[in-house]
């Protein structure tokens, strides 16, 4: 017996020992010497994977601000490009004398090592072995569109120096209920892009460009805006979003609905009217109620304050319509779910805020006297979320 008990301990030992060899083997380098390989140990390499991801978005970051995706689309139908050959358009375009090649190629290499870039071994002119790089399918989101929109806005804004740093904050949303981003910045989010100019226009260009993209599909599949006469978009913004719904259906009326400085720098569009006000205060009328992206800034509380607003300036046998992040039921693990549950702690350190279920929105909704409640689209992890106020008093 206590040979057995000492045997299960010098397994528990064995299996919590970091540097447990689990196989050694013996093999010759290339200069001939025999070198020691030791098997990998799978959990520890998957921490130190985890524990170095905020690599990939930053090395991302710096090959958009140096544009090497766009020179990469610039060059002929199907050139893989060097680091040297690279360096040298980059040079150009930021107007610098020298560019450091070998760095270059360190941040390309990595991501080629994230099947971000596909990559060669090719000999250059003078016949020496150089690394190539080219692009591949998921490089056409860090390139703009036919519309100009690019999603490398949003990688530009979810990884700003000042930002970012409400992330460094998550466990004081633990802790207490401080907001992460106050307690860094020592202002709320809203009032932090309205003293600061350059990072407004940032966030508001992101939100744009992610509107765009996303609403292309929602627009030509969601057909639930052909019967509305005056659509109301709360907190839209810079007015894209509703500029492409009324693009496609030019009988509607829209009214942009955000904060007096977010509007103030709205462009002009056909049939669209920009309004500035608050949403928790009142909103404009319409038989329409168009949010994206807005319930998961806030608590319940706040949005049920929101949608009874609506709920008010909505005219009987009107509709909400709302593009939210839906969150994944308990269990779900899959590439849609971790990327819901990401914009979830996003939200959670800007504001307290949280992406939520298709029964959170249905308790919601019904909370503020909506009936008829029903997810009409999924794309990716985003939801079109359809209900209506007094749908037989038409």
């Amino acid at each position: 017996m206590l040979e057995i008990e000492q045997s299960v301990a010098d397994e528990h030992i064995r299996s919590h020992n970091h540097f447990e060899v689990l196989q050694c083997i013996d093999r010759t380098n290339g200069t001939g010497r025999k070198e020691k390989v030791l098997s990998d140990d799978r959990e520890r390499l998957n921490f130190l994977e985890l524990m170095s991801l905020s690599t990939v978005p930053m090395a991302l970051k710096a090959i958009t601000l140096l544009d090497v995706p766009q020179i990469m689309a610039d060059a002929e139908q199907g050139t893989m490009l060097s680091a040297r050959q690279i360096s040298k358009r980059v040079s150009s375009n930021k107007n610098k004398k020298s560019v450091n090649v070998n760095h270059l190629d360190r941040i390309l290499r990595f991501l080629a090592s994230c099947d971000i870039f596909r990559t060669k071994k090719v000999d250059d002119e003078s016949g020496e072995p150089e690394q190539v790089y080219g692009l591949t399918p998921i490089c056409k989101y860090l390139l703009r569109n036919a519309g100009g929109a690019s999603l490398s806005t949003l990688l530009l804004v979810r990884h700003d120096k000042q930002l970012f740093q409400s992330l460094h904050h998550l466990h004081d949303a633990v802790l207490g209920d401080d907001v992460p981003f106050a307690k860094a910045h020592d202002r709320n989010l809203f009032e932090f892009l309205e003293a600061n100019p350059q990072e407004s226009q940032l966030f508001n260009t992101a939100m744009s460009d992610m509107s765009e993209i996303y609403m292309e599909a929602i627009v030509n599949n969601y057909h639930g805006f052909k019967d509305t006469k005056t659509l109301v978009d709360v907190g839209g913004g810079t007015g894209s979003s509703l500029a492409m719904i009324l693009a496609k259906y030019p009988h509607i009326h829209g009214i942009n609905f955000d904060l007096p400085h977010v509007v103030a720098g709205a462009p002009e569009y056909d049939g669209m009217k920009h309004v500035g006000g608050n949403m928790f205060e009142q909103i404009p009328g319409g038989d329409g109620m168009y949010l994206k992206h807005i319930m998961h800034n806030w608590s319940d509380d706040a949005c049920i304050k929101v949608l009874n607003n609506c709920y008010k300036s909505l005219k009987n046998g009107g509709k909400i319509i709302m593009v939210e992040f839906l969150a994944p039921d308990p269990g779900d693990h899959s590439q849609r779910a971790r990327v819901a549950l990401s914009y979830d702690l996003v939200m959670m350190a800007h504001f307290l805020g949280k992406e939520r279920s298709e029964r959170e929105f249905r308790d919601l909704l019904r909370a503020a006297g909506f009936s008829q409640i029903r997810i009409a689209l999924r794309v990716d992890c985003v939801a079109v979320v359809e209900a209506h106020k007094n749908p037989y008093a038409r």
